[in-house]
């Protein structure tokens, strides 16, 4: 049973621009999540191993200004402020339009090559009607940019977590493909709205926007700079795992994999010539179990 209206799924009818998309690493990108796990990750990357202009749409908040979040995240990563090549865009995934006005919305849609969808509000158990307006009513929103002014690939960060509905349940492989339809078995509104934002991708593809859906794996804190996440369900279990100093017997293999590999494995997949409507799992060859997990993370 899905935990939201069947309008929240629906998309309206789009005229994309016709014609090929230019090659976004020596181009332009739009960034949504910048501040996050894997937004920031994606940011460093993209920074660091193309030429490409990143626009980063961030949420002003009642402690910070856009301009001061952005700034905190490059700091973080250790790059100079400003960055000639790193712009802040003001805006708001669950406002309409994504919170720009007109001018700011076409002038964005006619410079940007790659649409990097990353944002979300990722909370498991979280309030659905918040939940509907930024991961759903959200994503309308970046795809009616994505089918506006210059042609413009959009890349979708959905979850490996989709698999977990009942469709999927006795199956020993899943392929890079569309999902099932059903999505019962899905108790977290956040997951639901993954496996509601793939319909929405896929409608836009099949409406002329090249589209990639990316199933994004548990993600562990960067290789490099590991640091806890205490929004990360994966995090939280552990610190209390090793806080015990034991780990619950659970059969559970997660497919885990550091933020930066990821972000590594995303822009090296965007980078190749995809077909109109792409798949892709970006998982690792083998999951560890959770006492694994536990110990190798106390060794760290």
């Amino acid at each position: 049973m899905t935990l939201f209206p069947a309008d929240a799924f629906g998309l309206d009818p789009l005229s994309p621009p016709a014609g090929e998309v230019s090659p976004w690493q020596d181009g332009e990108v739009l960034l949504t999540g910048p501040a996050g796990l894997l937004g920031s990750a994606l940011l460093e990357r993209l920074l660091n191993s193309t030429n490409a202009t990143v626009h980063c749409l961030v949420r002003p908040t009642a402690e910070a200004t856009a301009e001061h979040r952005l700034r905190d995240v490059l700091e973080g990563l250790g790059r100079a402020v400003p960055d000639d090549r790193c712009r802040v865009v003001e805006g708001d995934l669950a406002a309409p339009r994504l919170g720009l006005d007109a001018q700011s919305h076409a002038r964005l849609a006619d410079r940007i090559d790659l649409i990097l969808h990353v944002g979300a509000l990722v909370a498991w158990w979280g309030d659905v009607s918040e939940i509907r307006a930024t991961n759903l009513d959200g994503l309308r929103s970046i795809v009616e940019l994505a089918a506006t002014g210059r042609p413009k690939r959009l890349a979708f960060g959905s979850s490996v977590a989709v698999f977990n509905a009942d469709a999927y349940r006795d199956r020993d492989v899943v392929f890079e493909a569309a999902l099932a339809d059903d999505s019962r078995g899905l108790r977290s509104p956040y997951v639901q709205s993954k496996w509601g934002g793939e319909r929405i991708c896929s409608a836009a593809a099949g409406q002329g926007v090249p589209t990639s859906i990316l199933r994004v794996p548990y993600l562990l804190p960067h290789s490099q700079r590991p640091r806890f996440n205490a929004n990360g369900a994966v995090d939280l279990l552990l610190a209390a795992s090793i806080g015990i100093g034991t780990a619950p017997d659970l059969s559970l293999r997660l497919p885990l994999c550091p933020v930066d590999v990821c972000a590594d494995w995303t822009l090296g997949i965007l980078g190749h010539p995809l077909p109109p409507c792409s798949f892709h799992h970006l998982v690792p060859y083998e999951n560890l179990s959770w006492a694994a997990l536990v110990e190798v993370a106390r060794r760290e």
